[in-house]
């Protein structure tokens, strides 16, 4: 929000007009290059002024978080398929940032396009696929929800004598009961022990949910953290 407030009660005393600005608030970077501004009077004679529209040429995109942010469980938060519209009728480039590590990424613009919002699926950015380019040519030992497999394309995927250890997130099912178990945690702290690099999706603690907040795989990456001295 930008505002500045003046109030005749401010104004100096002397022959040369002066005012005071009691509050801004502004943003940066970038600068806004123009502005569209909207004046008010309250019935006190205070006058505000705010700025409603930025426009600001040295911003490439604008970046969203998805999860919790535009929908919660699938369900859009009210106003925020209008309010992306807005900002794309406005002229700016978006980009949908996810560390959601359950569901690739073509399953994810397309969940958003279901409850209303205007998405293409390269302007989704996930974890799993900066995972992909990071760790392309290497053997993986991947932690991962089923669904996230397809953006981990590039890379091989094995049980044993892996160059790095993989984990990714939960869901809501019943699925993080199998791919976090003790055997397969047990692996991967093995893994680590001969050698392999450990790396991570996200360390989200937990995430929010319909049901409230539910626990994440952040507990599992510190649980392996400090069990091999290792960080991800």
């Amino acid at each position: 929000r930008f505002c500045a407030s003046e109030s005749d009660s401010d104004a100096s005393t002397s022959k040369t007009a002066s005012t005071r600005v009691s509050a801004l608030f502004a943003c940066c970077p970038p600068g806004p290059d123009e502005r569209e501004t909207r004046s008010s009077i309250s019935s006190g004679w205070s006058e505000t002024e705010r700025v409603t529209r930025i426009d600001s040429r040295p911003m490439a995109c604008i970046l969203l978080d998805v999860d919790g942010v535009l929908h919660v469980s699938g369900v859009a938060i009210p106003g925020a398929p209008a309010a992306v519209a807005e900002l794309r009728s406005a002229g700016h480039a978006l980009r949908f940032v996810t560390n959601n590590s359950t569901r690739p990424r073509a399953q994810l613009a397309q969940e958003l396009r279901d409850v209303g919002f205007e998405v293409e699926d390269d302007e989704i950015q996930t974890t799993a696929r900066t995972a992909a380019r990071e760790l392309a040519g290497k053997r993986v030992f991947a932690l991962v929800m089923a669904g996230v497999v397809p953006d981990l394309e590039g890379l091989e995927l094995v049980g044993e004598g892996a160059h790095a250890v993989l984990i990714g997130g939960c869901d809501e099912t019943v699925e993080p009961n199998q791919v976090f178990s003790y055997m397969n945690l047990a692996r991967a702290f093995a893994e680590i022990q001969l050698g392999a690099e450990l790396y991570c999706l996200h360390k989200n603690r937990w995430w929010q949910t319909s049901r409230g907040p539910l626990l994440d795989a952040g507990a599992f990456v510190a649980g392996l953290e400090y069990t091999t001295g290792v960080e991800a």
